[in-house]
């Protein structure tokens, strides 16, 4: 068979040829590479010399390197196709060859699959040759044969002269005619002899582009490797008919990745992404690897906004390339109608073919949307059409020239005339310069903008707003107030963005006081708390005098938590109280309460509490009760806090104002420790981290970690409480930041004290209480009473600790809410005399102490463990057994293992709890079985925490086994059995 060369370009630098020495050197590209190939093949034959059969790494590594060793564990979402492709290496090992194609769309993974299966080869020592078919070539003779080969210069000595003149011809320069059979079994025998020496794997990229030689040779290979220790991996894209000819190979398709392992991916790629940014990536990508890796490389500033709620992704010229290539090949009326399709898939096909025609030279007809989806660039589905991919869309779009995407839209807007909410979209991205009636309908939509996507849309109409108006103060008020709706939906980087856009010396006083309203949530500074509480409380006594009611509330609330997490000066709280008793309806207002409670609960709680009794039978907002449930909280009603919040977040759920729900997560979290309820404190803690490190509120991350670092210390955890105290150390709000600096020591503390170690646990947790020390806090100290009680007795400090806690029983009696109750009541038994202790023990369990069982319990551990040191063992049984089952439900093992420790003292046998769910089952996974129980379906749970359904069901079917059961039906009576596992041991 003759062929005739054409022009090659420039080869791909993927030719490589090793020295004797293990260095890689790259082969010269094109005609001339071929030509010195034949060459020094011909002279390593003529020397009786070879060249190593083997290829370097790429980028020139050592194979042993760690950037080769770190690669295949980077790589997500293939385990089954690289499971595949390593028992098909493993069979070419023991000699029995073979081929395997692998097929997907553009960017889907194949080439990264081949390089993973490259790395671990050659860690294995098996030599890899490489070719990679290029589109401008396909029409070069045996352009991917050469690039395969060219490593194996050296063996062409082995082969018989016949074979080794159709090889070294078939390489040439020159025009010349060489039999294709010859190549072909050339070609099979050089393979076999490097096999011989050493296993062989040939990848094969882009075989959809092969030169017809290569690839009928390689088809011939292919089928011929039973027996050999040779593997072959083809890598084609789908769509492009057989890639070696008509070879019969089997085939493995490469899909998209399932929603876990693009978060995965995302995550390894990003993983400070804000939640925002993290969804809509996700969302464009749609499971397309290569969207997930180069996405976060590109600039979300950037996008544009079109109608249906929509922006266009800018993209990087890799994803340019992979999803607009096939654009060029269509016809310009089809083009026309992909464009107008990209511009508003939500306007119906006859609007999108109708402003189709009006950029067209041609009337744009049903041929044309046939030739896209014949095309694979669009598809029917729903009756009704929709791009193959997310990306496939903004590729389109990005890549139309400026003239073309304007005249796009003019159309548009012009064939929805009738629909004048829709057409304004396409009326704004038409508009050039500023246009400031425009602005104003925008404006007044996002103020009209209603429902589930309310903030998001009117947040959209914003930005193109702010974009359109003439009025610099105007335009920056505007970006201010998307800020807002930004952080409201958990954009914080996006929100960032727009304040940096907005110029605060154009904004009003009142523009001043929200864009610092805004920039409290999204760029919290910790340091300097005094300073930035008196700009709070300046700024929002300018929006009261200005009649901005609602945003000066919001400002006093930014600087009230800001006593409560960082403290602050007398007078600082003070004005904060005296501005918030002037704010409207001060009687009957949540949020007026909250302030109070926050700047000074000492001086303000009576007063509060009196004022949320009076509220009782008043309809909540989610507003509402975030505020009374803060309120309740900082004042030490655990109970009410815990059903506000929990409330709270259920309407944050289906708001998706994913920003507070972290944070009403994390407050629920953090008071049901105290309750007891650590299994949920342990999800929602667990929940809210995930979603505050994705919003990027660093605060409500590392308060969330306390939360944990609590929950795993009252587990006996000590390596992940001790994990998470780390991490909170090396965080950059812990210098400024009392709350959690007194949260860290109190899980210190507790570290200590359930190790065995009280001395330590009793300074830990006295430093809360010392004023001088930054983890003093005047409100937390008291919650830590108990513990604090517990290490004194332990560490035989109880002197010390009736000082530290002297002021607490008048403090209990002006503000008698239930945790301060329980502290005194529980610390009096704790520390009493010994002629006085029965008596104090049952006071605290017929009060306070009684309703809370973890503090039961362990009001009971104290008692069993005095009597038995009294003498009186008999008497110490019954309290210490009824300590046992309850640590045991709470799966509190240290203190679970003490009370048995105790009771076998007493001469009586117990052994440890078998169940525990705590233990069965991650944070994540309880939280599902739970909700699932309470019988809630996959979609409505996968809503609840923003997972996907399928990775809901993924979950229960891995529960099931665990809890023993076979169903969903099973499920609540699996948990309610393991919840009361410790009350059936036997003693």
């Amino acid at each position: 068979m003759s062929s005739k060369s054409s022009e090659p370009g420039r080869h791909r630098a993927l030719l490589t040829a090793v020295d004797a020495s293990g260095g890689a050197a790259p082969a010269p590209d094109g005609r001339v590479a071929y030509a010195r190939w034949s060459r020094t093949a011909a002279e390593a034959v003529d020397e009786g010399r070879s060249l190593r059969p083997t290829v370097a790494p790429e980028n020139g590594r050592a194979a042993g390197s760690s950037t080769v060793r770190e690669h295949s564990t980077a790589f997500v979402g293939r385990a089954a196709e690289l499971a595949a492709l390593r028992c098909m290496l493993d069979s070419a090992l023991a000699g029995e060859g073979s081929a395997l194609v692998i097929r997907g769309e553009p960017g889907i993974g194949k080439s990264e699959l081949l390089r993973t299966l490259r790395v671990e080869a050659e860690l294995r020592g098996v030599s890899a040759l490489v070719s990679s078919g290029v589109e401008a070539e396909d029409r070069f003779p045996y352009a991917a044969l050469h690039q395969l080969l060219y490593p194996l210069a050296g063996l062409l000595k082995r082969l018989s002269p016949a074979q080794r003149r159709a090889l070294l011809g078939a390489f040439r320069a020159e025009e010349m005619q060489e039999d294709k059979f010859t190549v072909a079994l050339a070609t099979f025998e050089l393979l076999a002899e490097a096999a011989a020496a050493r296993p062989v794997l040939l990848l094969v990229d882009d075989a959809q582009w092969l030169d017809e030689l290569s690839a009928e040779v390689l088809g011939f290979v292919a089928r011929r490797l039973g027996g050999h220790r040779i593997f072959a991996a083809v890598a084609a894209r789908s769509g492009h008919g057989k890639p070696l000819g008509r070879s019969g190979l089997p085939e493995r398709a490469l899909s998209r990745l399932s929603p876990d392992e693009a978060e995965r991916l995302l995550t390894a790629q990003a993983p400070d992404l804000d939640a925002g940014a993290r969804t809509d990536i996700l969302t464009q990508a749609a499971g397309h690897p290569l969207a997930l890796v180069e996405l976060p490389r590109t600039n979300p500033s950037a996008r544009t906004l079109l109608p249906g709620n929509w922006s266009v992704v800018p993209l990087t010229e890799s994803l340019e390339r992979t999803f607009a290539g096939r654009l060029r090949e269509l016809p310009a009326d089809a083009r026309a109608f992909l464009l107008a399709f990209a511009a508003d898939t939500a306007c119906g096909l006859r609007v999108v073919m109708d402003a189709a025609s009006m950029i067209s030279p041609e009337p744009v007809t049903a041929d044309a949307v046939q030739q896209a989806v014949d095309a694979g660039i669009v598809e029917y589905a729903d009756a009704g059409l929709r791009f193959s991919h997310p990306l496939m869309r903004s590729a389109i779009y990005s890549t139309a020239g400026l003239h073309d995407r304007l005249a796009t839209h003019r159309a548009l807007a012009t064939a929805m005339r009738r629909r004048p909410r829709q057409a304004i979209w396409h009326r704004a991205a038409a508009a050039l310069g500023p246009d400031d009636q425009l602005a104003e309908e925008l404006e007044q939509l996002a103020c009209a903008a209603s429902g589930r996507q309310a903030a998001t849309v009117a947040l959209t109409a914003l930005q193109r707003a702010a974009a359109l108006a003439s009025d610099t103060e105007r335009r920056s008020a505007l970006l201010v107030r998307a800020a807002e709706l930004a952080a409201e939906v958990g954009a914080h980087s996006e929100a960032r963005a727009l304040l940096d856009e907005a110029d605060p010396g154009e904004l009003s006083t009142v523009g001043r006081a929200r864009l610092l309203n805004v920039a409290e949530v999204v760029a919290f500074d910790p340091h300097d708390g005094d300073r930035w509480i008196a700009q709070l409380t300046r700024a929002a006594g300018t929006a009261s005098g200005a009649g901005e009611h609602e945003l000066a509330g919001s400002l006093l609330w930014r600087a009230a938590t800001r006593c409560f997490f960082q403290g602050a000066s007398p007078s600082a709280r003070s004005e904060i109280v005296a501005q918030a008793e002037a704010l409207d309806s001060v009687e009957q207002n949540p949020l007026a309460f909250a302030v109070l409670a926050y700047a000074s609960p000492e001086r303000c709680g009576r007063d509060v509490l009196d004022r949320l009794q009076r509220l009782n039978g008043r309809e909540l907002d989610v507003d509402d009760l975030r505020f009374l449930g803060s309120a309740h909280l900082v004042l030490g009603d655990f109970p009410r806090c815990v059903d506000q919040l929990t409330r709270a977040a259920d309407v944050c759920r289906i708001q998706e104002r994913t920003g507070m729900l972290a944070r009403m997560l994390g407050a629920n979290a953090y008071v049901r420790i105290w309750l007891g309820d650590l299994d949920r404190a342990h999800a929602e803690s667990e929940e809210a981290h995930g979603i505050a490190r994705k919003n990027g509120e660093h605060f409500t991350a590392a308060a969330t970690r306390t939360n944990i670092a609590l929950v795993s210390a009252l587990r006996g955890d000590q390596h992940t409480a001790q994990r998470q105290l780390d991490n909170i150390a090396s965080s950059r709000l812990v210098p400024g930041m009392r709350y959690i600096l007194a949260g860290a020591r109190h899980a210190r503390g507790l570290l200590a004290l359930l190790d065995g170690r009280p001395t330590e646990a009793f300074e830990h947790l006295a430093a809360t209480f010392d004023v001088d020390q930054n983890c003093y806090h005047p409100v937390i100290r008291w919650w830590l009473a108990p513990d604090l009680a517990d290490a004194a007795v332990a560490s035989g400090n109880t002197a010390r600790a009736r000082e530290l806690l002297a002021d607490l029983p008048a403090l209990a009696h002006r503000l008698p809410t239930p945790m301060l109750l329980l502290a005194t009541s529980y610390t009096a038994a704790v520390l009493a005399a010994e002629s006085e202790e029965d008596d104090r023990y049952q006071e605290a369990l017929d009060g306070e102490v009684g309703g809370w069982s973890l503090y039961r319990a362990r009001l009971h551990l104290h008692h069993g463990k005095r009597l038995r040191r009294r003498r009186r063992p008999l008497d110490a049984k019954e309290p210490l057994r009824r300590a046992r089952n309850v640590f045991d439900e709470l799966g509190l093992r240290p203190w679970a293992d003490e009370a048995r420790a105790e009771l076998r003292a007493t001469g009586e046998a117990t052994s440890r709890r078998t169940v525990e769910i705590g233990g069965q089952l991650s944070a994540q996974e309880l939280q599902i079985a739970t909700l699932a129980a309470d019988g809630l379906t996959n979609r409505q749970i996968a809503e609840r925490l923003y997972l996907s359904h399928r990775t809901v069901g993924s979950h229960l079917y891995r529960i099931y086994p665990r809890l023993g059961i076979a169903n969903r039906a099973q499920l609540r009576n699996a948990l309610d059995r393991a919840g009361c596992a410790g009350a059936e041991e036997s003693a």
